[in-house]
């Protein structure tokens, strides 16, 4: 993310390696990252857990292409 320095985000929370929580945390705390908006996309229906970490969206899969369209527009 630092060297791409991608416009947004969306972040699965379960990732095969680590929680995407974790991955969230790292980029929310680092002053290269923290800016680029989050859309946390996941099975886990958490919403407040995702917002209150900054998230712009959280969306509970399975997601329609409508809906993560919506997501980024918003």
């Amino acid at each position: 993310m630092r060297e791409f320095q991608p416009v947004a985000v969306s972040l699965d929370v379960y990732l095969p390696d680590m929680l995407g929580w974790t991955v969230f945390n790292h980029m929310k705390l680092d002053p290269a990252t923290r800016h680029i908006p989050v859309q946390v996309l996941t099975l886990d229906e958490d919403r407040r857990h995702g917002l209150s970490r900054g998230a712009f969206a959280f969306l509970t899969k399975p997601i329609s292409p409508e809906n993560l369209e919506s997501a980024f527009v918003k």
